[in-house]
């Protein structure tokens, strides 16, 4: 239903009765899973979280970090603190740090799936 008679005008009406800020089918982009990261890419001092050597990371838990998994370019250490880093019991915690330090000689390889 519509109350212009031109066609100008019931293209401008259709828009003002769209919902703002929705597209409509086939207005989108395609995203390919074709992309890999490199180690380059990953790197701390390319994220925009990273706030100089003096101030490190400004964020508490890393948002790239399945990114750097993948790449093979995260420690540990760096998995294990923040995929562990809810846990509050302290035997846990103790254990965790000395895995995490017997784990330093120790090369691991995560896969993500």
């Amino acid at each position: 239903m519509y109350f212009t008679e031109n066609r100008y005008d019931r293209s401008i009406e259709r828009m003002m009765k769209g919902v703002p800020n929705f597209y409509l089918r086939g207005s989108g982009i395609v995203v390919t899973g074709n992309f890999r990261y490199t180690a380059e890419m990953c790197d701390c001092e390319n994220c925009g979280y990273y706030g100089g050597k003096k101030k490190g990371c400004l964020v508490p838990k890393c948002v790239c970090l399945e990114e750097r998994i993948s790449v093979g370019v995260a420690s540990v250490k760096e998995i294990m603190n923040d995929t562990m880093n809810e846990i509050k019991h302290s035997g846990f915690l103790r254990r965790l740090r000395r895995y995490i330090k017997e784990s330093r000689a120790c090369s691991y390889n995560f896969i993500i799936m």
